[in-house]
């Protein structure tokens, strides 16, 4: 039997379109459903169910701060009163996604739309905010993955340590979620496979370019795009240029 392994929700990171805001954030609950649709008979035991579309919520809470143009205030604002209501690319990695030690966590890149800004202020309490992100299939709805990339500058070209698919090769492909910085300079992020983690190659499709000066997140493929193709047990991330940035990686 495998042993629990444990861990502290002080560890947890959040980022949205290339920013962290963990540092704003002192909860954050992704919440996950599957519509239903009952197709039960006569002389059942049990009722019988057809499982319809997926659907969830993320819930966030934390503390008030609008100082700056990046800080939660004006963030969350923004997000709620675009004219027109676009998906923001959100990740929730409980374990971590900064530093070198971040490497191989899991987490999931939420695409969605929002729906609720609350700020609360009370006599004898710091002041507030709630907030909540539904689930949108226009941006690509709910990927679940491995961060191939923390979140750390690098300075120079260079090559992430490989992750193993224990069970080998995936047929249906994958999603490649890159966040950048504004500080990236001509980063170019290649995905590559290999099946005896020796020999590795780019995956062809899986190459993000975040434009420069610009912090954002970006999709390989894109919204809408089934991913198709194999996908080989070993996977890693290569760069080109220089910036700050996050990859993750989610097998289908």
């Amino acid at each position: 039997m495998t042993a629990l392994l444990a861990s502290h929700g002080s560890n947890t990171d959040v980022l949205v379109n290339g920013l962290v805001v963990s540092q704003y954030f002192n909860q954050a609950d992704p919440s996950l459903t599957r519509d239903k649709a009952e197709a039960s008979a006569f002389k059942q035991m049990f009722k019988s169910y057809v499982a319809g579309l997926a659907d969830g919520v993320v819930a966030i809470a934390g503390l008030y701060d609008g100082t700056n143009a990046t800080a939660e205030d004006p963030l969350l604002y923004g997000f709620l009163v675009q004219t027109t209501a676009v998906d923001n690319y959100w990740i929730h990695a409980p374990l971590g996604a900064q530093g070198s030690g971040a490497f191989g966590n899991p987490a999931k890149s939420i695409s969605g739309i929002s729906t609720k800004y609350e700020i609360k202020s009370a006599l004898n309490s710091a002041n507030l905010i709630a907030a909540e992100v539904q689930l949108d299939n226009t941006g690509g709805g709910l990927d679940n993955g491995l961060i191939l990339s923390p979140w750390v500058t690098q300075g120079s070209a260079g090559t992430g340590s490989s992750t193993n698919n224990a069970a080998g090769a995936t047929a249906n492909g994958g999603v490649l979620i890159v966040h950048a910085f504004s500080d990236a300079a001509s980063l170019v992020v290649n995905l590559q496979d290999s099946a005896d983690n020796v020999t590795f190659a780019n995956v062809s499709g899986y190459t993000v370019s975040p434009t420069n000066s610009v912090a954002g997140a970006y999709r390989y493929p894109a919204a809408g795009t089934v991913p198709s193709g194999t996908i080989r047990q070993y996977t890693r991330v290569t760069w080109t240029g220089t910036g700050t940035f996050l990859a993750l990686f989610s097998r289908k």
